[in-house]
């Protein structure tokens, strides 16, 4: 099978844009965006009845990585049994 000219040339801008644009995104610019999204994840969790269990403490944005730290509801001395019993 033979690849067209045209297709090969689209293929390739197409590959070099794509890594262009990822190169240049900066998440830390969103992360207002991000600070929101966790008040939806806390929403979510209690829509799927896990709210009573885990909660969205809080969203850590660094240039190329956003991370959502979970936390258990409860904080007493025993906070691994009761994930555990869950």
């Amino acid at each position: 099978m033979s690849l067209r000219p045209n297709w090969v040339i689209f293929f390739a801008l197409y590959l070099l844009t794509s890594v262009a644009a990822t190169a240049q995104t900066d998440l830390r610019k969103d992360k207002d965006f991000f600070q929101k999204k966790r008040v939806e994840y806390n929403a979510w969790l209690r829509e799927n009845k896990l709210g009573g269990i885990l909660r969205a403490d809080s969203v850590g944005v660094v240039a190329n990585k956003v991370t959502l730290f979970i936390r258990p509801v409860y904080t007493g001395q025993h906070i691994c049994d009761s994930i555990q019993c869950a």
